[in-house]
């Protein structure tokens, strides 16, 4: 990136690492850490180097079992890039090798998610795991995905549409019930994601929750 503070450094060039943090700073703080950042100009950045042509960045070295073209420059690099309009960040991505994660917007809204059952795990480190705590875990996840429904983060007529949460004997096996071993499994569909997303947390008797899995059901990810 060329930018004013770059003027004294070799090739007047800098890393885009701090760009491309203050500018994912910047929409979390103003539009939610679940929207993605792909479009949004750069402040004080007049050049970027190489300048990479439209070919080069859709272009594509591998193949799916269908004998799709997939995984694109742009579909697995954050690039930086001009547009009609200017300077821009082209493609807000992660390195995830799972197709449905790759989208940063949906990376954040996860670790969104899980961050918030987080806090709710402490506040519980000390109940006793029961019909009482299960409840309780249903209701706070339901209020937290509620208003990220409000908030554009998650798509649905209703919250129906958008969530489910399921807490209690069926996610729980009577060894995790046993040692004091909470699991809960949220179904959500991301506004940026054409696929239900499931995740399920478990919180342990230490009040520590971890994220067990995220997957997609197989159908879905066929008729993707």
């Amino acid at each position: 990136m060329r930018t004013p503070g770059s003027y004294n450094l070799p090739e007047q060039i800098e890393s885009p690492d701090a760009v491309l943090v203050g500018l994912l700073a910047r929409s979390a703080l103003t539009r939610g850490a679940f929207h993605s950042a792909a479009s949004l100009h750069l402040a004080d950045v007049y050049d970027v180097y190489p300048v990479l042509r439209r070919s080069a960045m859709a272009e594509s070295s591998e193949l799916t079992a269908k004998g799709r073209a997939t995984r694109t420059l742009l579909a697995r690099v954050s690039l930086f890039g001009p547009t009609p309009t200017g300077l821009a960040l082209l493609s807000d991505v992660t390195t995830s090798l799972d197709e449905s994660y790759r989208p940063a917007g949906i990376n954040r809204l996860v670790s969104s998610i899980v961050r918030a059952a987080r806090r709710l795990g402490e506040e519980s480190t000390f109940e006793p795991s029961g019909e009482e705590l299960w409840a309780r875990v249903r209701d706070r996840l339901n209020i937290m995905l509620a208003a990220l429904l409000a908030d554009g983060g998650l798509s649905g007529d209703s919250a129906e549409d958008a969530f489910q949460v399921r807490c209690d004997r069926s996610t729980m096996s009577q060894n995790d019930i046993d040692n004091g071993r909470v699991v809960a499994e949220i179904r959500f569909q991301a506004a940026a994601a054409i696929e239900q997303i499931t995740i399920v947390l478990a919180l342990d008797e230490g009040g520590e929750v971890s994220l067990i899995s995220a997957r997609i059901p197989d159908e879905l990810k066929e008729a993707a």
